[in-house]
């Protein structure tokens, strides 16, 4: 059996995994990539989505950030409605892996009476967009801005699909990837 931890340098090891975090969780749980180490080369990397990795990796790293790194991610979480100070809550939504936000429970379960609830209640636009999560896990609908159509599409949600486009909202040629995603026949 390859050794990954034998074969390839920690910072090799975070770049496979990095576009994913439920894997590179899994990778520092199993101490592939011990939790100092990925500390180290998660300061080291630069790129446009490491205060992502700071925020999902919280539990593991909170105590070792700069002052500022630190502020910075708690500043993140508050502007996202994140609630960081409860672990036991915070690591259940990082193993399930889907974006936790109420609206997107709701269209996963096609619950079309909760739905149009929370829409009319919250004033929520039809053409609106879904708010991103660091506990999605999906490649296709991490760090991307999604719709509404198009989340319900990717889950199959026949009847909240079947409600937004009776509200007006553009059927986009896009829309069929997150369609042929659901594997819904309807």
């Amino acid at each position: 059996i390859l050794k990954i931890d034998q074969t390839f340098s920690n910072y090799e090891i975070y770049n496979f995994f990095k576009s994913n975090n439920l894997l590179l969780l899994l990778v520092v749980q199993s101490k592939i990539l011990p939790v100092d180490e990925f500390i180290k080369v998660l300061k080291e990397d630069n790129s446009s989505n490491n205060y992502q990795h700071f925020a999902y990796f919280w539990p593991e790293i909170n105590g070792q950030l700069t002052e500022k790194q630190k502020n910075s991610t708690e500043q993140y979480f508050k502007e996202q409605n994140y609630e960081y100070s409860n672990f036991e809550i915070f690591d259940q939504k990082r193993s399930i892996g889907e974006n936790d936000h109420y609206i997107c429970e709701i269209i996963r379960n096609d619950k079309i009476e909760e739905f149009v609830a929370y829409v009319n209640k919250n004033n929520i636009n039809c053409s609106s967009e879904i708010r991103q999560s660091i506990f999605e896990t999906n490649a296709f609908l991490m760090n991307k801005n999604v719709s509404l159509i198009e989340y319900a599409s990717f889950f199959g949600s026949i009847r909240i699909v079947q409600y937004l486009i009776t509200n007006g909202v553009e059927i986009k040629p896009s829309l069929w990837f997150y369609i042929i995603h659901s594997s819904n026949a309807e």
